[in-house]
């Protein structure tokens, strides 16, 4: 495991992470039910674009509910420290050692880490109800940081400003993360052979 450390959503970020598979994306590779998804060709030729052009994120405009997120995302932090009296290490990018895969974690704690997840009012007050479908969504993503990280756990943090939090702790599916590790390293293999044979004129 290496960490990264830079600001998220800096230009130094956005350029560590381009072409480069990561557990958000990971739902593109391998189900919640650990099946291959159906739009891995499509991720994959994005990433191949990346290492071909930079980051192709870059330039969003983080509006809409992402944007929500993102700024609600230090409040849901410093909720969970003051919380779970902890400290959090914000970190920016966290990647395997040969760097063939990686994850963004919110924050990293202890043996485990924490992902902010903002929703609709509707959709948060499911969670608070017990409706578990919101995180049962996020497994490749929350398992695959779990892969990367070398991580036990993971919570979930559902944060509305105007309702109360949710914590979902995670716990560490190690035969789903067989599945996953199997469908990452055989999606790593085609796109080193695609970028071999479509960008060999810029390959060293």
């Amino acid at each position: 495991m290496k960490i990264h450390r830079m600001e998220q959503r800096s230009e130094e970020w956005f350029q560590a992470r381009a072409g480069v598979p990561t557990a958000s994306h990971f739902h593109e590779i391998v189900t919640p039910t650990g099946k291959l998804s159906g739009q891995s060709r499509a991720y994959m030729a994005s990433l191949l674009a990346e290492r071909r052009l930079g980051p192709l994120t870059m330039y969003d405009s983080g509006g809409g509910f992402m944007g929500r997120g993102t700024s609600l995302e230090e409040d849901a932090l410093r909720w969970y420290e003051y919380t779970r009296g902890v400290e959090l290490d914000r970190v920016g990018l966290v990647t395997t050692g040969d760097g063939s895969i990686g994850c963004s974690p919110d924050a990293l704690v202890a043996d485990g880490g924490v992902e902010v997840k903002c929703l609709k009012p509707e959709n948060h007050m499911l969670v608070l109800m017990g409706d578990r479908a919101h995180v049962q969504k996020h497994k490749p993503q929350v398992q695959g940081s779990m892969l990367v990280a070398e991580c036990e756990w993971w919570d979930l943090l559902f944060f509305h400003p105007d309702l109360d939090p949710v914590v979902v702790r995670v716990e560490r599916d190690d035969e789903y993360i067989a599945k996953l590790r199997t469908a990452l390293g055989q999606f790593t293999q085609e796109l080193r052979t695609c970028e071999r044979e479509l960008l060999g004129t810029i390959v060293t």
